[in-house]
């Protein structure tokens, strides 16, 4: 999407009689309870409870539950704020792939990119302004897939016409405005789901529960590791044709390499994934962080090397670097990493989402080794947006939940503020 512009009049765009095609593909649940977590159908062919049930408790926040109400018409309307490249490459396709979910509406900036995007996907309804759609279209849920400079005001326009939202990461740049989101989802009783689909995979998931369920005992130290190839994005690189990483467009060349945009480089666009997922895992949170960044020849920070205290005491470091086997393709590389070594009072685990590993030591015991994870299981990016879905019918817990979109933001500021002045911050 482009950035915010004074407003003007919106274009409404009807494209009525167009059916939309929906996914054959699997919708069997990831079962949690298998020995190694795996979905035989893979985490990408829909992450979804198998029961059909319309009303159940749908966690809200930590220790707390809502009755969620079925939709009325069965399905939920679910309205798109942006619709650009992983817009169209993961929630579309996610939203399609879901039996109870319905694409009523879309907004993007470009008259001719919406006309494009609504007739490809057989959205009935189009805006150039989605303030005009949340106005005037029935909606049970949005979607915000904007610049990361949109995300706070669309996420709060949608909350205030009291819609569950999902949220691209980052949630927000600023840690104020990601404060008022999750209070106002708390007000109104709605999620706010963030898009984190490492928190989906089986591996992730039980991880999380090996250290809630307290077998490492007290956590003491987290170490992260996320290495990724995105140098061409932070760049502002031209991306090549790759029709099965951009299925409709590939990323416009500012989208991640201008700072007004963006409000940094790897910190928001990568280490928000480590840092979101450090603190769901362990159900902590940041109070204080040193940062050291290094921008190489970009214009916003390529390498980071993140040290933090948590509420709880524990302290955790994160190492990140978006030049991992430097190509000119996203995900190509090798030499991607995204681990996590976590050290408690009674024992340690680790765990590499990028190659579907994990082991859990309890000392004085033998080591527990998981079976890894299938290729499709490593990266569910279907999955937020389906549990999106599944909460707002009440039938699924929140495995993304706003929280830990704050929680990452306090950090990911954090570290700015501490690398430019360099001081430790409180956050």
């Amino acid at each position: 999407m482009s950035p915010a512009r004074p407003r003007r009049a919106a274009t409404l765009m009807r494209f009525g009689g167009q059916r939309r095609t929906r996914s054959t593909n699997s919708t069997r649940p990831i079962d949690s309870r298998s020995s190694s977590g795996r979905s035989p159908s893979g985490a990408d062919r829909g992450w979804l409870d198998g029961s059909r049930s319309r009303t159940m408790a749908c966690r809200h926040s930590p220790g707390q539950t809502k009755e969620a109400p079925a939709m009325a018409s069965g399905k939920v309307r679910v309205g798109l704020i942006g619709a650009g490249w992983w817009a169209t490459y993961a929630h579309i396709p996610g939203l399609r792939s879901h039996p109870d979910a319905e694409i009523t509406a879309v907004a993007r900036r470009s008259p001719d990119k919406l006309a494009a995007v609504a007739a490809r996907y057989g959205i009935p309804t189009a805006f150039t302004d989605y303030r005009e759609m949340l106005a005037t279209v029935e909606l049970d849920a949005a979607i915000v897939a904007t610049t990361h400079s949109v995300h706070y005001e669309a996420a709060k326009a949608a909350l205030e016409r009291g819609l569950h939202v999902l949220i691209e990461k980052p949630m927000t740049i600023r840690p104020e405005q990601a404060r008022e989101l999750v209070a106002l989802a708390a007000e109104a009783g709605k999620q706010i789901v963030m898009s984190y689909p490492f928190h989906y995979t089986p591996h992730g998931r039980a991880a999380r529960e090996a250290i809630r369920g307290g077998e490492i005992g007290d956590v003491q130290l987290i170490s992260s590791l996320f290495a990724s190839n995105v140098y061409s994005l932070l760049k502002g690189e031209e991306m090549p044709e790759d029709p099965e990483a951009y299925p409709f467009e590939p990323p416009a060349r500012t989208t991640y390499s201008d700072p007004a945009l963006t409000g940094g480089g790897q910190g928001q666009t990568q280490v928000t994934h480590p840092a979101a997922f450090a603190f769901w895992v362990t159900g902590d949170e940041p109070t204080s962080v040193t940062a050291l960044m290094a921008n190489g020849d970009l214009q916003v920070d390529l390498c980071d090397a993140i040290a933090y205290r948590c509420a709880s005491g524990a302290i955790g470091t994160i190492a990140s670097t978006g030049a991992a086997g430097i190509t000119h393709s996203i995900g190509t590389s090798s030499d991607g990493r995204h681990q996590h070594l976590v050290f408690g009072s009674r024992g340690s685990l680790a765990v590499d989402l990028e190659r579907g590993l994990l082991t859990v030591k309890q000392y004085g015991k033998p080591e527990r080794t998981y079976e890894p994870s299938s290729p499709d299981d490593l990266y569910p990016r279907f999955a937020p947006v389906q549990n999106l879905v599944e909460c707002a019918l009440g039938r699924q817990e929140n495995l993304s939940p706003g929280e830990y979109g704050l929680h990452s933001v306090r950090l990911v500021a954090g570290a700015y503020r501490s690398a430019a002045c360099g001081q430790t911050v409180d956050v």
